[in-house]
């Protein structure tokens, strides 16, 4: 029942309504061996990227905060990395909710690796947009970046550490 199959023949609300169903059910294992399985089988990196996000989206949104760390951390992100630059997006967006989460539960310390890997990403991605006229640039073109930048701050604000904090910040105006 919960196969490869059922994946690659469902669209977006089915999944989703599927996906509820794991938060209902609790049976975060068997998202899991899906998506294991939807990789193993189909080689669809996108699609259990797209699971293992989806699972850490459903505990966030349960408040289970340690659980959804462990979706985006320990399997979302490294399936991301292994995807290489195409996956630059997902990689970053992975970052931003680790941050997040790693701030609200009083890690900021762990918080940084992640957040120094996002304002590389970000950096690198805002890299790839610039046309060859640097005027030609669209304030939203470094975002990415100016949002990386406050996030660093913000966590050595949170560390004691005055000088970086406001480094960051300057950075991010």
């Amino acid at each position: 029942m919960c196969g490869p199959e059922l994946w690659q023949g469902c669209g977006n609300a089915e999944r989703n309504q599927v996906m509820g169903c794991q938060q209902s059910g609790g049976r975060a294992t068997e998202t899991v061996w899906v998506a294991q399985n939807v990789v193993l089988y189909t080689g669809d990196f996108n699609l259990g990227l797209e699971l293992f996000e989806a699972a850490g989206d459903i505990f966030n949104e349960a408040w289970e905060w340690e659980k959804a760390m462990s979706f985006y951390r320990d399997r979302a992100l490294p399936l991301a990395v292994t995807m290489g630059n195409r996956k630059a997006e997902p990689q970053l967006q992975l970052c931003n909710k680790l941050v997040a989460l790693l701030a609200m539960l009083e890690e900021p310390q762990e918080g940084l690796d992640v957040a120094h890997m996002a304002l590389a990403l970000s950096i690198s991605l805002g890299s790839h947009v610039l046309t060859p006229a640097p005027l030609a640039c669209t304030p939203g073109d470094r975002l990415n970046e100016h949002v990386a930048y406050h996030r660093l701050a913000a966590l050595h604000h949170r560390l004691g550490h005055g000088k970086l904090a406001e480094h960051f910040y300057l950075k991010a105006l």
